[in-house]
């Protein structure tokens, strides 16, 4: 089946630091397609012409976890070029009809791609980045002619993104208590308490009780450890 691709998103992960890339285009693919590069549906002049955003954050936590939403539009596609010498061992999407595929770049990278075959115009995903140790890069390259080896870590992520593992995910809101926190950190809550009383954790008040933005908390965490 064909579809034509109006938006690509690609999020590139360099660990501490990210890149996002805006892409217009018009191509049509066929579905199931490999994810390939997504370098190989646009030109050079479209990449140079689209919007570069350099993100001086990780796209992932402390806890190597990540909420992603785009807006790729209908009949767009996300890309996740993934920090080398890793790979995704959670993925959660928000809606079973994004059609996810997997391929491998030169330089020890995994690619993700996400297509939206839904009617939202956004793609909303819950994932967890994982070190290599297994060598998934080297399987997947030597196998990436066939969709069944590929899905098969698919398969696994989304299996673990179904298990009792997301609710570790779901308990770090962007504004979290005390407690949230603590398990974010995996620290004591009175260690937290007493870090809020001493001014060392970025902390916030709404009608008098502490509240803690995770954003922040990620930033100070680059500089400081609890």
């Amino acid at each position: 089946m064909s579809y034509k691709v109006n938006k690509i998103i690609v999020l590139q992960d360099y660990g501490k630091t990210h890149v996002r890339i805006a892409i217009e285009t018009e191509k049509t693919i066929d579905l199931p397609f490999v994810a390939g590069d997504y370098q190989d549906l646009v030109t050079a002049d479209q990449m140079k012409s689209n919007v570069f955003e350099v993100g001086d954050t990780s796209l992932f936590n402390k806890a190597n976890l990540a909420r992603i939403s785009e807006d790729v539009g209908e009949n767009g596609i996300l890309y996740l070029d993934l920090e080398e010498n890793c790979w995704l061992g959670t993925i959660l999407p928000e809606s079973e009809d994004i059609v996810i595929d997997l391929s491998f770049r030169d330089d020890k990278r995994l690619l993700y791609s996400f297509f939206n075959a839904t009617d939202q115009k956004t793609i909303s995903l819950i994932l967890k980045k994982v070190n290599d140790k297994g060598d998934t890069w080297s399987q997947i390259q030597s196998n990436s002619s066939d969709p069944i080896y590929r899905q098969y870590f698919i398969k696994k992520a989304l299996e673990t993104g179904k298990s009792e593992k997301v609710k570790e995910i779901e308990s770090h809101p962007e504004l979290m208590t005390a407690d949230q926190v603590a398990k974010y950190l995996q620290k004591s809550v009175k260690t937290i308490r007493n870090n809020t009383s001493d001014g060392k954790i970025p902390v916030e008040y709404a009608g008098g009780s502490p509240r803690y933005r995770k954003s922040k908390i990620d930033k100070w965490l680059d500089g400081k450890k609890v």
